[in-house]
């Protein structure tokens, strides 16, 4: 999947996580972007995207490599890396 395509389909899923008035950031998002600091989303709902991608790719993070994915351009990085390893 390209990296594009894996970012929209992200942002569409911190969205629903987001507070109304935090949601237009996600037009501004970039490798650099990070979900605490400039999203103000908390690890909670850090953990809650991530576990939603990995059902609807059909990959698995590990948790403790869930922990380290501070910024939107690490959390791609794995994503990408899982999806490549199941052929996608």
């Amino acid at each position: 999947m390209e990296r594009a395509q894996l970012l929209e389909e992200i942002k569409s899923l911190m969205g629903e996580y987001m507070h109304d008035e935090d949601k237009s950031k996600l037009a501004n998002i970039t490798d650099d972007t990070d979900f605490v600091n400039d999203l103000n989303m908390d690890s909670i709902d850090m953990v809650d995207v991530v576990i939603k991608a990995e059902n609807k790719f059909g990959i698995e993070i590990k948790n403790e490599t869930i922990a380290k994915l501070n910024t939107v351009g690490k959390c791609l990085d794995v994503m990408q890396e899982r999806l490549a390893e199941k052929g996608l």
